[in-house]
């Protein structure tokens, strides 16, 4: 094939910028686009092979976790197998003698059974009447019994309720100080609305039981009828905190 003369260095193309073969078209202007598209092929292909590149190294990377998947169920299972594996129970020898029964679980005849200890104290007595029919067989016309049977229960005794208590303090005058001063009552928190037995409660279960302090809130309301936020917990806590240390000083102060 014969390779075309180039053109004179000053030739000018008539069709540049209309082309009749191109239907009108500039043939800078198509020239441009057909370099513009030669160098976004060559910019596809790269960023193409780059694409499959990291495809292959996913694809390895894919066998090789499941390679080690396999691997550790592997070693899972037989951990578990090894486990969890039945016990045998070795065989017991036969006796040569005649044949001996097994003895029966529990004490052994004739001990005396475990009870619950009585109480000392019976607080209350209630008379049941004989029943009018049998709790087993709902027999009618049963014949009354002289002997009494007794069956002792023990259970706890709660009373949903406060026990406010007013002080009434005899005042007196200090010279030195210059104004009045009462003394502390029995029992009694000076300036404090709560009494020390709920405010011992609720840090027994705030401390020793970990109940939240909402929840004790919620108990006080609920069982007591006492209401405080649960804030006043973290109170009650500093107030013990403050007494016992002002009591440990007041115990090495030498009189």
């Amino acid at each position: 094939m014969s390779r075309r003369p180039a053109p004179p260095e000053d030739f000018v193309c008539p069709y540049r910028h209309g082309c009749p073969h191109l239907e009108g078209l500039s043939a800078e202007w198509v020239w441009g686009g057909y370099q513009e598209r030669a160098l976004l092929e060559c910019q596809y292909e790269s960023q193409l092979e780059e694409l499959n590149g990291q495809l292959d190294q996913a694809g390895r990377r894919i066998r090789e976790l499941e390679r080690e998947n396999e691997q550790l169920k592997a070693r899972l299972r037989a951990l578990h197998r090894g486990q969890f594996k039945g016990r045998r129970v070795p065989a017991a020898p036969e006796p040569e003698g005649p044949s001996v029964q097994p003895r029966k679980r529990g004490a052994p005849v004739g001990h005396p059974p475990w009870r619950r200890p009585r109480p000392s104290r019976i607080d209350q007595i209630v008379a049941v009447p004989a029943p009018k029919r049998c709790p087993h067989c709902q027999q009618a016309g049963l014949r009354p019994v002289a002997q009494i049977h007794e069956h002792v229960q023990e259970d706890i005794v709660l009373e949903p309720r406060t026990w406010a208590t007013c002080y009434a303090h005899e005042q007196a005058h200090c010279p030195q100080c210059g104004r009045d001063v009462f003394a502390a009552g029995p029992g009694e928190l000076p300036g404090s609305y709560i009494g020390p037995a709920a405010k011992a409660t609720a840090i027994y279960l705030r401390y020793e039981l970990n109940v939240p302090v909402r929840k004790i809130s919620r108990f006080f309301a609920d069982f007591f009828g006492l209401t405080f936020v649960p804030a006043s917990s973290y109170g009650f806590e500093r107030q013990a905190v403050r007494r016992a240390n002002a009591g440990r000083l007041a115990s090495r102060v030498p009189r």
